[in-house]
């Protein structure tokens, strides 16, 4: 029995060849964020603001052990439903059932082995890839190693061990009372054929697509966005459920009306079946996650570079609140990297670690960090004249432009003065005009006001003093080196320092506010690394896992194609003209999902971009956000579509002539 379950798998290699690569790449995600999140670097007690990172990277596990179970039960299945009429066979030839499902169970027993090995190879070779990014976010160091650490593998093959030990069981009590005329009937229904009525189907989608038109509406006349785009989301979802629901039967039936070809009634054929359109259903939501993931990752990878944007690494000395969002009146906007780059080139100091996303009301702000100086600019300024006496102040030109040629954000708010927008008292504008270069009018940090954002080149002149000390703070140093360090660095901006006692002796320590800013700095870059990592694991094992149920799904109609080419094969019809048709047929399979799920990823990726857009052009900006999730996504398919074909005529071809 051992010996032809070997033999068994060794034939099932080709066949399912899909299914062992996509549980291996799922075994080798789930084994590299194992040594991650175990890392004893990320696990120093020294290291501090690592909770978060640590609770997404558990989530993280418990998500890629779910999409694991169930893309390996799901596999299983497939496989049991592919072989039911060899086990109806065996039944007849006198096997008992319990050695059809010791049979069985040796096969995915061999398969699953070989998946795991095959899958801490590849988890071997991220090893040496992604950790690096991780830790170059945390700004921790990265030992690079040839193996995985003993522990971690032993980790990752207990819970592939125990995933494919709970399938056999529970195949074992599905095998016990099995008869051959059950293993007969059930693959006669999975042949069936059925066409969908879609009348009802149809009506239903209308219906739920005008209610939430309707809600939108409403939305739009009560003037609140949050719920226009949560309402547009859940309609966008409705839509896509009921085009899966009723449109490829719909559209094939039309298609083949009073049609002859064999081709278009084979098509057609397939895509009325009712057991396809209703996974096409759940297949568009499952793709549907995973560019949400890929979303999840380009923007949570945009918003590290808002802040990271030193490579030396660098830490900074202030921060000021630069605030610029969207104006419908701009036709331009202010260029943050070329704004870095005249603060770099003018040798004020270093911009490094100083991004931090923030929440004021309904607005966006941006947390800046630059060299910090006292200004004797006013709390409020409330006109262009007034400004021109600050510019005047710092031995500057005034300038005499219009505003609807120089949109300037003049208007100064503490915290606790909330913007109102149609107070027209309140002169808010919220872009500008950018002739050459930028300029940034310091004020100080901890005061929390809006600073004034000038489109000039006469920086040198703005801030003549130039800092001569950088420090660099890593986040493993012990607790006294960091507030030694932030000392200095508080004396240097003329920041209190206070005296206290500590064990017997007075130390000097930081002002807590700017104390608390820099671990405020550092919690969000901690928990944008974390998001980035966990995004893009669980974002590549939702597609990689989505491709592979599609090409199952393909080569399950092939078992039941085989027969049909062998009769057209001697018809008369030539071995090019069957590949072609083939081809279509996988085309089919994968498009629909496919032209599903891009526009969907696409518009999700858009509402995000319209909420979270700060700075630059934003039609660049969108393209660095969705040209990589979309050529990532049309890859891993195009991949898929790729050997889904080779394997469908590797299965075919034995009944061409």
């Amino acid at each position: 029995m051992f010996k032809l379950s070997v033999i068994n798998a060794k034939k099932s290699f080709k066949d399912y060849s899909i299914y062992i690569i996509t549980v291996a790449l799922c075994i080798a995600f789930l084994c590299t964020i194992f040594t991650v999140s175990q890392d004893e670097q990320i696990n120093n007690p020294r290291l501090r603001n690592m909770e978060t990172f640590k609770a997404l990277f558990s989530c993280a596990k418990v998500a890629i052990i779910f999409v694991l179970f169930w893309f390996i039960r799901y596999m299983g299945k497939y496989i049991f439903n592919l072989r039911l009429k060899e086990f109806a066979s065996y039944m007849l030839l006198g096997v008992e059932n319990k050695n059809i499902n010791l049979l069985y169970g040796i096969e995915q027993a061999i398969l699953g082995l070989f998946s795991c090995v095959l899958g801490l190879v590849f988890g071997s070779l991220l090893y040496t890839v992604l950790p690096k990014i991780v830790m170059s976010f945390l700004d921790l160091e990265y030992k690079t190693t040839l193996f995985l650490p003993a522990s971690e593998v032993v980790k990752t093959v207990l819970v592939v061990f125990c995933i494919y030990a709970f399938y056999i069981f529970k195949g074992s009590l599905k095998f016990k009372h099995i008869k051959i005329i059950d293993l007969l009937k059930q693959a006669a229904e999975n042949e069936k054929i059925k066409v969908k009525r879609f009348t009802m189907p149809l009506f239903v989608f209308l219906f739920l697509l005008l209610a939430s038109y309707a809600y939108i509406l409403h939305g739009v006349t009560k003037e609140n966005p949050g719920n226009l785009y949560t309402l547009s989301f859940f309609g966008m979802l409705i839509g896509l459920f009921g085009i899966a629901y009723f449109f490829p039967a719909f559209i094939f039936k039309l298609k083949t009306r009073g049609s002859n070809s064999y081709e278009q009634k084979n098509l057609a054929a397939i895509f009325s079946n009712t057991k396809l359109t209703s996974f096409a259903a759940k297949l568009g939501l499952i793709t549907l996650l995973a560019l949400v993931g890929l979303v999840a990752f380009n923007m949570g990878f945009m918003s590290v570079g808002f802040y990271n944007l030193d490579r030396e690494g660098k830490v900074l000395y202030d921060l000021t609140l630069l605030h610029a969002q969207d104006s419908p009146d701009s036709k331009d906007v202010v260029d943050f990297d070329k704004g870095v780059s005249a603060l770099l080139d003018a040798k004020i100091g270093i911009v490094s670690e100083a991004v931090i996303s923030e929440y004021y009301d309904t607005h966006t702000e941006i947390w800046y960090a630059f060299t910090g100086e006292e200004s004797p600019i006013p709390q409020r300024v409330t006109s262009l004249s007034v400004y021109n006496q600050v510019r005047r102040m710092h031995g500057m030109d005034a300038v005499s432009l219009e505003p609807e040629q120089f949109i300037l954000n003049v208007d100064m708010l503490t915290y606790d003065e909330k913007p109102h927008l149609e107070d027209k008292s309140y002169p808010i504008f919220d872009k500008l005009y950018r002739p050459k270069e930028v300029i940034v009018l310091p004020i100080r940090a901890m005061d929390s006001r809006l600073c004034i954002v000038v489109a000039d080149s006469e920086i040198p002149n703005v801030i003549p003093k130039q800092r001569k000390h950088f420090w660099n703070l890593k986040p493993s140093d012990s607790e006294d080196a960091l507030q030694n360090t932030l000392v200095e660095i508080c004396r240097e901006l003329g920041r209190p320092v206070h005296r206290i006692e500590k064990n017997g002796r007075i130390i000097e320590v930081p002002d807590k506010e700017f104390t608390t800013r820099y671990q405020s700095i550092r919690q969000y870059k901690v928990t944008a690394a974390a998001f980035i990592m966990v995004s893009f694991y669980i974002g590549i094992i939702l597609l990689t896992a989505t491709g592979s149920v599609l090409a199952s799904s393909a080569m399950a109609e092939a078992g039941i194609n085989t027969y049909r080419c062998g009769v057209l094969s001697k018809l008369g019809m030539e071995q090019k003209d069957i590949g072609t048709l083939i081809k279509k047929q996988i085309y089919f399979f994968f498009v629909f999902p496919v032209s599903l799920a891009l526009p969907a990823g696409i518009g999700i990726n858009m509402l995000i971009i319209n909420n979270t857009y700060y700075y630059g052009n934003y039609y660049v900006f969108i393209a660095q956000t969705l040209v990589p999730q979309v050529v990532l996504y049309l890859a891993v398919f195009f991949l898929y579509y790729l050997m889904t074909y080779k394997l469908y005529k590797n299965m075919v071809k034995p009944f061409i002539r």
